[in-house]
């Protein structure tokens, strides 16, 4: 009814199941793709052609990529959903990851058992310094120097920490550098753009 069209832009035979994209921040025509078993691609002419960014990554899994606020650095999560080794097609991965866009260096950010598997990764709008995580097992996660050090996120009223266990579905962040993440546990909305939340109970039954 919209009249869409819709062209492959690839990775097509190398870069596994494509679960990320980020289009950079002051050149439209650069795209960072991350493939689930295929690892970090790149495309500097609007996804006509794709080059690996590091094919000897220590892993290969990234399900989730984003550009901190400077716009000097990438960073990329890897592991998915279910990779216990319970028989399914889900890879293990091995943290959350930076890429250095002036240097091209990549290293690692996380590389503990609890943060092994990313399910999402975003950035502060505004302050490159501040990192939200999600995981599939240890819950959400803020970083306020750049990954140096992790810290989970209080309820407003008891400063009880949330969601430090868990699978962390999705993380939405605002100009305003609120954020919102939901989990196993539930929704929680940022106080102020800090570590305080405030969980949400919806008007809907979440199935």
């Amino acid at each position: 009814a919209l009249g869409l069209n819709w062209t492959e832009l690839g990775p097509d035979n190398v870069g596994g199941r494509v679960r990320a994209i980020v289009f950079d921040k002051f050149n439209e025509n650069v795209i960072y793709a991350g493939g689930v078993s295929g690892g970090l691609f790149k495309s500097t002419n609007g996804g006509s052609t794709w080059s690996p960014v590091n094919d000897q990554l220590s892993n290969m899994i990234i399900g989730c990529i984003d550009q901190d606020a400077s716009g000097n650095f990438i960073y990329f999560g890897t592991g998915e959903e279910n990779s216990g080794g319970d028989g399914n097609s889900a890879f293990i991965g091995a943290g959350l990851f930076k890429l250095n866009l002036a240097t091209n260096a990549i290293t690692s950010v996380t590389n503990t058992v609890s943060y092994r598997d990313i399910k999402n990764v975003k950035c502060h709008k505004t302050d490159p310094s501040v990192i939200y995580l999600g995981t599939f097992s240890n819950g959400f996660k803020i970083s306020k120097n750049a990954g140096a050090t992790w810290g989970s996120a209080k309820l407003s009223t008891t400063s009880a920490s949330v969601a430090t266990s868990g699978f962390i579905n999705d993380i939405k962040v605002g100009t305003d550098g609120s954020y919102v993440f939901c989990s196993s546990a539930g929704i929680y909305r940022s106080i102020a753009g800090d570590e305080f939340v405030t969980a949400i109970t919806p008007s809907i039954s979440l199935i």
